[in-house]
């Protein structure tokens, strides 16, 4: 019996002693799980580090070396920490502004308030201003700022410090006070030349009212037998009506370059009108021997324009056309082209230009020949007004030239856009009326 219980008991032992091993083991891979836990842990907080001490570092370098101020101070407006533009900004040196007061670099009527608000308990969004107001320099200089500003909070929502922004404007101020006074003067010397012309047209064109209608009435008294008066009176006649196109176009083009002329749109049969006008000038080609032909091959050559700029287009090319041709022709021609757009071509077989002077063909006073020995009477301005009547008209404007061979310009109108000028201009009338 002794000699079982102890087989009992050791059986027992063995077996204790087996639970023992497997709770060991199991105690084991406890620990191992926890170790590489733990592990795990140290890792992210070390890489949580590293990315902290990266982030730090790029932050220390983009506030040491920004190009504009940036300061930093604690909740009572205590300066913590200056970058180099903003010790340049207020000619300070860093140890001198380290622990000042913001309010000692303000005027006594400003208060650091515009920089730092504190945010109400349980806000979620922090603080940014961004103002413009006046600094003190070390020297008592005072300058134009402007600065924004950003309030850091910590995880309880309490100011922890306050990020501002400070970048120097008094030469950009000073700039554009320079700019005011400029822009002022222009508009009084706009408005004086427009005194002036408008004082010019009435003292040139009133004497001129007198000559030219009694110009007819001398030659009809002096009679055709005395040829060398009224050779007088036919130059006087031609450079009285020669000034008095000078004297309209200045003004036409003052008008339009300062925006005071209003359009008027209205539709029209551009074929019909073309015509009318090739009719207007028949007599001039055929003292000039020169074939003036109009031909239309638009299906539908309606239009909407202004017309008194319309005609001055056309009148301005047909004129010169003539003008400049001395044998041979010009032609007028309607087509359609392509998008729904229609185009006018005015050619001619005349002394054509060099393409030296086609890159300035546009612009006022601007002529192929000039000087006082110059062939061809003329001012410069009628493709000027040309150019800036197609504009307005919303039509592209186009050149073509050989010299001695001849030109071509070409006027291509957009119907859907002036329909829509037309519109607008209906309702802004409404409106002012």
């Amino acid at each position: 019996m002794l000699a079982d219980k102890i087989n009992s008991v050791l059986t027992e032992l063995d077996k204790s002693s087996g639970r023992v091993e497997v709770l060991n083991g199991e105690l084991k891979g406890v620990i191992k799980e926890k170790i590489r836990e733990v592990d795990y842990e140290i890792n992210l907080k070390r890489q949580a580090e590293k990315s902290l001490q990266k982030s730090e570092y790029q932050f220390r370098l983009l506030f040491e070396n920004a190009p504009i101020g940036m300061v930093i101070v604690s909740p009572k407006m205590e300066i913590e920490k200056v970058n180099k533009s903003f010790c340049d900004t207020l000619g300070y040196r860093e140890e001198d502004l380290i622990g000042l007061q913001m309010d000692r670099l303000l005027p006594l009527d400003e208060s650091s308030d515009v920089f730092c608000i504190n945010q109400k308990q349980g806000e979620k969004k922090p603080k940014k201003m961004s103002s413009k107001h006046v600094m003190i320099r070390k020297d008592d200089t005072r300058i134009q700022v402007t600065t924004k500003s950003d309030t850091i909070y910590d995880e309880e929502k309490n100011p922890k410090h306050c990020i501002i922004q400070v970048l120097d404007i008094t030469e950009i101020i000073k700039v554009q006070q320079a700019l005011a006074v400029a822009l002022e003067k222009s508009d009084e010397s706009n408005r004086l030349k427009s005194a002036f012309l408008a004082q010019m047209s009435h003292e040139i064109r009133t004497p001129l009212n007198v000559i030219l209608p009694a110009i007819p009435i001398l030659v009809d008294a002096i009679g055709k037998k005395d040829n060398d008066n009224l050779m007088i009176l036919n130059s006087v006649g031609s450079a009285g009506r020669r000034l008095q196109r000078t004297i309209d176009m200045i003004l036409d083009m003052s008008a339009v370059q300062s925006g005071n002329y209003k359009p008027d749109f209205e539709q029209i049969d551009l074929a019909e009108d073309l015509h009318r006008l090739t009719n207007e000038f028949k007599s001039l080609a055929d003292d000039k021997g020169l074939k003036l032909e109009f031909s239309n091959n638009s299906t539908k050559p309606v239009i909407t324009v202004d017309k008194h700029t319309f005609d001055r287009v056309f009148q301005n090319l047909l004129a010169n056309a003539i003008k400049y041709t001395n044998k041979g022709f010009v032609k007028i021609v309607i087509a359609d082209v392509p998008d729904g757009n229609l185009q006018v071509l005015v050619k001619d077989s005349g002394i054509g230009m060099s393409q030296e002077f086609m890159k300035n063909i546009f612009s006022p006073f601007s002529q192929e020949d000039f000087g006082q020995k110059r062939e061809y009477e003329g001012n410069g301005l009628g493709l000027a007004l040309v150019k800036k009547y197609s504009e307005l008209n919303n039509a592209v404007l186009r050149v073509k030239s050989k010299k001695d061979v001849g030109s071509i310009f070409s006027v291509t109108f957009n119907r859907d856009a002036n329909i829509v000028k037309a519109e607008d201009e209906i309702v802004n009338q409404a409106v002012n009326s």
